[in-house]
């Protein structure tokens, strides 16, 4: 009997702390235990009240889930920033090359503005002179008051001295003698191609050392040294020409050929063809004659002194 009513009391007691404490259950052995605290997400209709979506999770997996949705939303945003366009509007993102381009681009609009305004201006003016809304009386006046404004400069007053006169014929005749002393010095160690392998049936040197060659018919014409063909152009008179770019600044140019072989930007070996004479189908006195000429640092030189042929 005492068993009994004990039992009952354990039942009361029981059922009061599940009543009381939702997080208490009596597992299959009689023990209480304490369930862990969970949390529920609901989304309610406004209009309704009633769930839409329900669900519970407990602490653990919140905080796992948590941490996961943060990774996703980190990755998601790094793919967008760096796979697609939204990454110009981060600050630093243009490159210095990019940076001086866009500065540039800016330099030109601002110029191509400016002279858009300057010949709008000019335009106007002509219309408006003849529309006859101009007073030409004014631009006379704004003329005479522009040359009765300017400036002239000190050294316009000024006669040049007779120390001066010296001075420049001494450096004239100074840079005239480094010129011909360095060039000889610059081909030091450079040994040029004769440029035509046949004997010229005439040959002429004019005063500044262009050599001028009556050739054969047909006589291939050579390069004197590698290089760059820099130039290569065409004219009735002189037919083609070529010049090339050679080491130490040195420039040959050959004109009178009818045939070209290399073009502009090609690069050329010593002693490689260049190009052809006049064809022997063509009348004698129809051929063009071959004009050598040698360049460096802008004074012309005689070919004849650095090469034989």
């Amino acid at each position: 009997m005492t068993i009994k009513m004990a039992k009952k009391k354990k039942e009361k007691i029981v059922t009061k702390i599940k009543v009381g404490d939702s997080r208490v259950k009596m597992d299959s052995e009689g023990h209480l235990r304490v369930r862990p605290r969970r949390y529920r997400l609901m989304l309610l209709n406004e209009a309704t009240m009633r769930p839409r979506i329900s669900f519970s999770t407990g602490r653990g997996r919140l905080i796992v889930w948590t941490v996961v949705t943060a990774v996703v939303l980190a990755v998601i945003g790094a793919l967008l920033l760096g796979a697609t366009p939204l990454k110009r509007i981060l600050p630093g993102y243009l490159k210095r090359a990019q940076r001086s381009e866009l500065y540039l681009m800016s330099e030109t609009i601002d110029s191509i503005r400016q002279e858009s305004a300057i010949n709008r201006a000019y335009i106007d003016n002509i219309a408006a002179v003849f529309s006859a809304d101009v007073d030409l009386d004014s631009v006379r006046r704004a003329s005479e008051q522009a040359l009765a404004t300017q400036v002239t400069p000190l050294d316009s007053l000024l006669s040049t001295s007779q120390e001066e006169i010296d001075f420049v014929r001494r450096y004239e005749q100074r840079e005239r003698f480094n010129a011909s002393v360095l060039s000889p010095i610059a081909a030091e160690g450079m040994i040029f191609y004769p440029p035509v392998a046949a004997s010229p049936m005439a040959e002429s040197v004019d005063g500044t050392g262009r050599v001028t060659l009556q050739l054969p018919a047909s006589t291939p014409v050579s390069a004197m040294y590698r290089g760059t063909v820099v130039d290569s152009y065409y004219t009735p008179s002189q037919g083609y020409t070529l010049v090339i770019q050679h080491p130490n600044e040195f420039i040959t140019r050959y004109s009178g050929l009818a045939t070209k072989l290399v073009d502009r930007g090609e690069k050329v070996k010593t002693g490689e063809r260049i190009g052809l004479t006049t064809p022997s189908t063509q009348n004698s006195s129809q051929r063009l004659p071959v004009t050598l000429e040698m360049w460096h640092n802008g004074t012309q030189l005689n070919p004849k002194q650095y090469v034989t042929f």
